[in-house]
């Protein structure tokens, strides 16, 4: 049957229970922006609103900070939010875990909101790690986790057990019949494209994960495996195939922005490609209006060509 693809929505971020320390800094301005009684006095072409929040990540390459926002009455419901900050000393003193309270400034065009007059009210007791933290959509930069999946031969790894490569990950459905067969596709080109570079073939790798764990055991997936593989086992080596618990697929999910639902019988799921680096961080994602086999794979070759090998994780195949 066919799976229909939907558009990219939010992670739905969990809550959780902060030891905060006493005292409030006040991070004023964090956009470079007027204080914001001047932006709006000044103008009527933007809109501003209260914010309380939690800081859940942070990309120091991009200078972004992603939030679980709380409910902002008149403008949008609680949501997990993405805010690029232009002052580097305000981004440098917010860490995952803190609370904290702002402006959000909504210009009329509705092209970027920005956050003003930043405080934090409190910061957890010590430094959060991934594991800590509710789910959110990985940024630029930010540690991928180990969440355990099933490879087709049925042996159990993670995402960090290819520390040292460059590894390339996607997710399909293997019933779907409409758009899994083009990323797999893809990748299938991707993987040759490599093999004609033996150093980044040697220092890379692909992994198709499932987002059907109930039908996709590791034999369907071997199966679905070999299909785009010309029969060959050997080319597990290089491309995986692995299956998920529910729970520990609805985290990944979340940690990569892939959104997918059941829909009478259906898979509806959104569609993307990540590439992680060899220090075990989020470095690029592909979305559906650019996919370029040759692009992606010239991104995973320069990615390898910074892979230390062998695997300093464990090997599996």
């Amino acid at each position: 049957m066919n799976r229909r693809q939907i558009s990219r929505v939010g992670a739905v971020a969990l809550s959780v229970l902060l030891t905060g320390a006493a005292g409030c800094k006040n991070l004023m301005n964090a956009n470079g922006l007027k204080p914001a009684s001047d932006s709006v006095n000044a103008s009527a072409k933007v809109n501003q609103y209260p914010m309380k929040g939690m800081v859940l990540g942070k990309s120091a390459q991009t200078n972004q900070i992603i939030l679980q926002q709380g409910e902002i009455p008149g403008f949008m419901p609680a949501t997990d939010a993405t805010y690029t900050l232009k002052n580097a000393a305000v981004f440098s003193k917010l860490a995952p875990g803190d609370q904290i309270t702002a402006d959000v400034v909504v210009p009329a065009d509705l092209s970027s909101n920005q956050l003003i007059n930043i405080k934090v009210v409190s910061q957890p007791s010590h430094p959060m790690t991934l594991a800590e933290l509710p789910p959110h959509q990985l940024l630029v930069g930010e540690n991928v986790p180990g969440t355990p999946m099933v490879n087709q031969d049925g042996k159990p790894t993670s995402l960090t057990d290819f520390r040292g490569k460059a590894v390339l990950i996607t997710f399909v459905d293997t019933q779907c019949t409409d758009d899994c067969p083009i990323i797999t596709h893809l990748f299938a080109e991707i993987d040759q494209e490599l093999a004609k570079h033996p150093k980044a073939y040697a220092g890379s790798d692909l992994i198709t994960i499932s987002i059907d764990p109930a039908h996709d055991t590791p034999a369907v997936l071997h199966a679905y495996g070999l299909k785009y593989l010309n029969g060959k086992a050997s080319g597990f080596q290089h491309w995986q195939f692995v299956h998920m618990t529910p729970t520990n697929l609805k985290r990944l999910a979340t940690d990569f922005g892939v959104s997918y639902r059941q829909a009478k019988g259906d898979i509806e799921h959104t569609m993307d490609i990540s590439l992680i680096g060899p220090d075990n961080t989020l470095q690029q994602s592909w979305s559906g209006d650019d996919w370029d086999p040759k692009i992606i794979s010239r991104a995973v070759e320069a990615a390898a060509g910074n892979a230390n090998t062998p695997v300093t994780g464990k090997k599996i195949s």
